[in-house]
Formats: structure tokens, sequence, C-alpha cells
């Protein structure tokens, strides 16, 4: 059982929270999490998950810009995401870096963090 299970088992039943739950949870985290935010400041960073934002497809020419979590209808960047839990003020936001013609398929660029066989392990081709 894990440590949790173990040390607060009225929190954490050992039946709820086995090695088996927590690498599929992990696993979800890993290859769907999208790192949001920060900038050159790494613990201004989230990951998050978000649904259908997960399925775009991935290009080394992107005209996305790398997602990040802007108040809610702001019209511009307003800056890092302070310190703490993201609060429903926020919103995921996708910019474009270049114009876009009608029906062209949008795609995120995953960016030099990923290693090549990190890419790879996560679905990126």
């Amino acid at each position: 059982s894990p440590a949790l299970s173990l040390a607060l088992p009225q929190l954490f039943p050992p039946a709820s929270f086995s090695w088996r739950r927590f690498l599929w949870a992990y696993t979800v985290v890993q290859t769907r999490g999208l790192v949001v935010g920060g900038g050159a400041e790494p613990r201004a960073r989230r990951t998050v998950l978000a649904p259908v934002a997960d399925l775009l497809n991935y290009s080394p020419t992107s005209p996305l810009a790398w997602p990040s979590l802007e108040a809610a209808g702001a019209a511009r960047p307003t800056g890092p995401v302070a310190e703490g839990p993201p609060s429903a003020t926020l919103a995921l936001t996708f910019r474009l870096l270049s114009a876009v013609p009608a029906g062209r398929q949008l795609c995120l660029y995953y960016g030099h963090p990923l290693a090549a066989r990190e890419s790879r392990a996560r679905g990126a081709f």
C-alpha cells in the first residue's frame, strides 16, 4: 500500500489508493497534461488536464503560442499567474502567432523542453 494509505487510512483507504491506480493517474497526467504559463519562471508553470485541448496534433511550425492561463475575458496577457491553485476566473488560452487561413488545422508545438524520445512516448510522431 502507498505510504499515505498506511499513515492516514481514513483519508486514503488502501482499496481506493492502490499502486495500480496511482500508475494510471500518473500516466494520464504525463500523456495528456499540458504545461501552461510561467514563461521563464518555472515555478509559475502548471500542468493541467484540458479536455479537447489535449487532442491538438503536433507541428514544429505551429501558429499557436504556448498555452497560458489568463484572466477570463482578458484582451492581452497580464503576466505570470500568481502562486497558488488556479481559480475559476482563469481561462486556458491559445494565442495565434500569425494569421491562419480558414480551414487550416491548428496544431500545438510541444516545445524544446521535451526531448524527442519523450515526445514519442507522449504520442508525438
